[in-house]
């Protein structure tokens, strides 16, 4: 009987569930800042992540993060979003931003839990411009609300490494 009992705990507490991410809310601040600079509209080309194919994140033993399709697609998509707001989003665009989100990761500790999120976006001519962000958040005691709070964290720190691309020096010669 105490086996029994010892092997159905054991398979609660590996059987955990996920977390997926929020859909993504648009920025009034980065609105403001890219209806501030001077480019035509652009398109938005493909965006990877490192590793390849990014999907979900580990939280903690037994619980997931993840974005579907991926990382990199959401923040892309993230992208488009704030661009067509501002109407700034054109398809057929020869200007054309690409991506590769180089971390994307998080820790939700009990105390502060934070995402360090790092973009490199490239234009049609080969000029890139890198920008990285840490987007902190109170954590929680709980291994599971701590990985749902994660989840929620994910869209504030994308805003945020967003606004980081558009307020850069050089966002506007990129996208030009």
């Amino acid at each position: 009987m105490k086996s029994a009992i010892v092997l159905v705990a054991s398979v609660l507490m590996l059987s955990g569930c996920g977390y997926a991410v929020k859909p993504y809310v648009a920025s009034p601040d980065n609105a403001a800042a890219l209806k501030a600079l001077d480019f035509p509209p652009l398109a938005v080309g493909a965006f990877e992540s490192v590793p390849p194919g990014l999907k979900s994140i580990n939280c903690h033993i037994s619980n997931t993060v993840s974005a579907d399709p991926g990382f990199a697609a959401y923040v892309r998509a993230a992208l488009i979003d704030e661009l067509s707001r501002s109407g700034r989003f054109d398809a057929a665009s020869p200007r054309v931003l690409t991506g590769r989100l180089d971390v994307a990761d998080f820790n939700s500790s009990v105390l502060l839990g934070k995402w360090v999120l790092s973009l490199t976006l490239a234009n049609t001519r080969g000029d890139t411009l890198a920008v990285s962000i840490t987007h902190p958040f109170t954590g929680n005691i709980s291994a599971d609300k701590g990985c749902e709070r994660s989840a929620a964290e994910f869209v504030p720190a994308v805003r945020a490494l967003i606004a980081e691309a558009f307020r850069h020096p050089k966002f506007a010669a990129l996208a030009k």
